[in-house]
């Protein structure tokens, strides 16, 4: 047993907290002679001085019954500084709610002094460092993005959440900004997924690189990054932070040889001590970002009041687009196309909406919009049906009219 000494390599540091002396030379003398030199055991007597021993520990053996802490103190102390530790409770007090209460509160095992021989401390020890390790891997996928390493949807959320409830005492603003790569699907399309693949992972590293210490860089799906920065002193930070990502994709990415340039458009939502919620700002910083798409992608655009009346125009168009669809609510104009010496050679089917208020709509005020939600392959597929049905009509009955 050691106060002081490093772990030997290949071996695990663990620490004992444990008042009485002579419990503490048998926790010494049972893995001396059972763990083989796979265990490199530090001893204090009191938890206050636990913490200075905790880097580079590989679990934690506690007592419940020390003189700075009594209970189950010890192990809520401890997972609150480390929860990344293993701890197994080493005690007298043979009860059952006690120990059904240590592992609710962290705590990976719960042995009974007097009934641990060397080979059972050994084996829950063993065990305790992998399941903790085990339990670590599994929160860290379940937060982060597989392929780019980045905190994904969820964690991003998260930390916004709090980010939130601290600046509600601060006077300093938050920004989300929300990153969408301008024409990826053609990466995908020409060069592959494996192409597209590497392009998220570089972009993750680019962000990275350029964002400030204590800033979050999430892949939030697909080809889309979110970016938190908090204690700003006002907008023009966002717009610099905006502008060193737009830079940082300046540099070409080579794939398969070829050297394509890529840029993104980039939404920016700004909170105030007041603002409601973490959604909230990242819809706005999402609304942004369409409408600086709409403006001709490559940059970036501050969300305003505009920019949320036209968000809501647009939900709104797109339930009235679906309900349409269902309803029925779209006609087709023919247009004669003509040979030039006079001949009738076929009809162009040209889509309009007859809009509920709105009359009849031109393509332009609602093909972007299907193209981006997915319905235009339902809307073409009923002009495909339409146009055939009608040809057919025409065929059957010659002399009904033609456009």
């Amino acid at each position: 047993m050691s106060d002081t000494a490093d772990p030997e390599p290949g071996s695990h540091r663990i620490l004992l907290i444990e008042d009485n002396a002579g419990d503490a030379r048998l926790v010494a003398l049972m893995l001396d002679d059972a763990a083989d030199g796979l265990f490199e055991l530090q001893h204090v007597d009191r938890l206050e001085a636990a913490w200075e021993r905790l880097p580079g520990t590989g679990c934690v053996l506690v007592d419940l019954s020390l003189p700075d802490a009594d209970g189950l103190e010890a192990v809520e102390r401890l997972q609150l500084l480390a929860p990344e530790l293993p701890i197994i409770v080493i005690t007298g007090r043979d009860d059952l709610g006690i120990a059904v209460e240590a592992l609710q509160k962290g705590a990976q095992d719960y042995l009974i002094k007097g009934r641990v021989d060397g080979q059972l401390l050994t084996r829950a020890l063993r065990y305790a460092i992998e399941r903790k390790r085990a339990e670590i891997a599994l929160a860290h996928q379940a937060l982060h993005d597989p392929l780019t390493g980045l905190p994904n949807r969820a964690l991003f959320v998260d930390r916004l959440e709090q980010a939130l409830v601290r600046n509600a005492r601060r006077s300093s603003a938050i920004a989300v900004l929300f990153v969408d790569l301008d024409r990826f699907k053609v990466v995908n399309d020409s060069l592959g997924h494996a192409a597209g693949d590497r392009v998220l992972t570089g972009l993750g590293e680019r962000l990275s690189a350029v964002l400030r210490p204590g800033d979050t860089v999430a892949r939030f799906g697909g080809d889309e990054f979110t970016v938190l920065c908090t204690d700003l002193e006002d907008e023009k930070e966002a717009f610099a932070i905006a502008e060193r990502i737009a830079g940082a994709l300046a540099t070409p990415y080579d794939l398969e040889g070829a050297a394509v340039v890529l840029t993104a458009s980039i939404g920016i939502a700004l909170a105030t001590a007041d603002h409601p919620s973490a959604q909230s700002l990242i819809r706005n910083a999402d609304a942004a970002m369409y409408r600086a798409k709409e403006h001709g992608r490559a940059r970036w655009l501050l969300f305003d009041e505009a920019i949320h009346k036209r968000a809501v125009q647009r939900l709104e168009t797109e339930v009235a687009l679906r309900r349409s669809l269902d309803d029925g609510d779209f006609r087709l104009h023919y247009q004669p196309v003509v040979h030039a010496d006079g001949d009738l050679v076929g009809f162009e089917a040209l889509v309009r909406w007859q809009h509920p208020s709105r009359g009849l709509v031109a393509p332009a005020g609602f093909i972007p919009l299907a193209e981006e939600t997915g319905l235009v392959e339902r809307l073409g597929a009923w002009v495909l049906d339409e146009a055939c049905a009608q040809a057919r009509r025409w065929l059957d009955h010659p002399s009904s009219g033609r456009p």
